[in-house]
C-alpha cells in the first residue's frame, strides 16, 4: 500500500475517533439536561404546580430524551467497522500448453517404454561449458 493511502486511513481513523468523542459528549450533555428537567418538574410539583402547568416542560424533556436516544443509537448503528482490505488477487499466469503425448504403440512388438515429453531434456544431453574469466 502506498504511504499516501496509509496517511489518508490514519487521518480518517482520527476523524472518526474525534467525532465519536464529540457525539459521546453531546449525548452526555443532553442526558444531563433531561435529568435537570426531571428535577425541575419534581420541584415544581412539590411546590404545588399542576400537571397542566408543567406539561410543556414535560413535553420538552420527553422530546429531548427521544432525540438523545436517537443520537446515541444512530452513531453505533451507522458506524461501520473499519473493513480490512481484501487480499490482492494472485496474478494470473498464462496457461502453459499441454505437453504432447506420444501415440500409444499399435502392436505388442513396439516399445512399451514411456517416452518423455518433447520439452524434457535428459541430463546426459546437457553440455556444461566452463566459465571463462
Amino acid at each position: 500500500m502506498s504511504d499516501s493511502f496509509e496517511s489518508e486511513m490514519a487521518q480518517l481513523r482520527a476523524d472518526v475517533a474525534a467525532q465519536s468523542s464529540v457525539i459521546a459528549s453531546a449525548t452526555a450533555a443532553f442526558r444531563g439536561i433531561a435529568a435537570q428537567l426531571v428535577t425541575a418538574e419534581a420541584a415544581a410539583k412539590n411546590a404545588g404546580a399542576t400537571d397542566a402547568q408543567i406539561a410543556g416542560v414535560a413535553t420538552l424533556r420527553q422530546g429531548l430524551e427521544a432525540n438523545t436516544s436517537a443520537l446515541a443509537s444512530a452513531v453505533p448503528a451507522n458506524t461501520a467497522s473499519v473493513p480490512s482490505l481484501p487480499a490482492a488477487p494472485a496474478p494470473s499466469l498464462p496457461a502453459a500448453p499441454a505437453p504432447s503425448l506420444p501415440a500409444a504403440p499399435a502392436t505388442a512388438s513396439e516399445s512399451t517404454t514411456p517416452v518423455p515429453p518433447a520439452s524434457a531434456t535428459p541430463a546426459s544431453a546437457v553440455a556444461v561449458t566452463p566459465a571463462q574469466g
